[in-house]
């Protein structure tokens, strides 16, 4: 039995869904550079790991959430959750202000997901959003160590 009222449980799922458009819009941001030959190695591998992040927190949210359960597909495979092709290298700007952005982006992820942790009761939604936290504050090591490679010139500050 659930120790929480309805109006707790709505609030924290709903916190979750919060957490999920927070990966949506990463998944966006790291597709549009995840083809970059100074930083491929670096950005798909976080974009694999914020599409695991994502199915982490959808499954989490399916569990706390009865209403929301996706019906299975008719006798066929599930569909996959991120299909469309990466490589939208963005042109507009370069790559510096987007790994800036993403670095950005990730550092506010760690605050969110420690805040979010902190708000929730259950104790297997806090670890799993702690250990997502841990991994941004990785993602954003990496991307600080891609600052170098770009706009050396006019960016001494990143050497």
């Amino acid at each position: 039995m659930n120790p929480y009222s309805m109006r707790e449980t709505r609030l924290f799922t709903n916190k979750l869904r919060n957490a999920l458009v927070a990966k949506l819009d990463a998944i966006d941001a790291y597709e549009q550079y995840a083809d970059d030959a100074g930083a491929r190695d670096v950005l798909r591998p976080i974009l694999s790991d914020e599409k695991k992040h994502f199915g982490v927190i959808l499954n989490l949210l399916r569990e706390y959430d009865p209403e929301e359960n996706v019906p299975e597909t008719a006798g066929g495979p599930e569909p996959a959750l991120f299909s469309r092709d990466a490589g939208q290298t963005k042109t507009d700007g370069g790559v510096l202000p987007g790994i800036t952005g993403l670095i950005k982006n990730e550092l506010e992820s760690v605050v969110f997901f420690e805040e979010l942790a902190m708000a929730i009761p259950y104790r297997d939604i806090r670890e799993t959003l702690f250990l997502i936290g841990k991994d941004e504050k990785k993602h954003t090591e990496r991307l600080i160590s891609l600052l170098p490679g770009y706009g050396r010139e006019e960016n001494a500050v990143f050497e």
